[in-house]
């Protein structure tokens, strides 16, 4: 293959890849980003039995709740929260 042909042939698949890059990115951005666009995820969903109800309700006041420096920051931290079960890094030590 002649030099010349061969430097047409990477310049232009190499705009091919920029075009396609450049058009997946803008297609990613069009797109809706979930169901949180159109839902209020904070109502629980239709039908759940009062058990799931108030996991879910216990679940929205803990991710609501605001944590500050004083009371610690993540579970590894607040060892009340833990309930004996070890935190990541320890779990991994250990090899559970």
């Amino acid at each position: 293959m002649p030099r010349k042909v061969r430097t047409r042939t990477v310049a232009l698949m190499a705009a091919t890849s920029v075009f396609v890059l450049l058009f997946a990115q803008w297609w990613i951005n069009s797109q809706p980003l979930s169901a949180a666009d159109s839902e209020n995820l904070t109502n629980p969903l239709p039908g759940l039995s009062s058990e799931q109800q108030r996991d879910f309700s216990d679940g929205l006041a803990g991710f609501a709740e605001v944590e500050t420096t004083k009371e610690g920051l993540g579970a590894c931290i607040q060892r009340k929260e833990l309930r004996g079960v070890p935190c990541r890094a320890e779990r991994r030590r250990v090899g559970a």
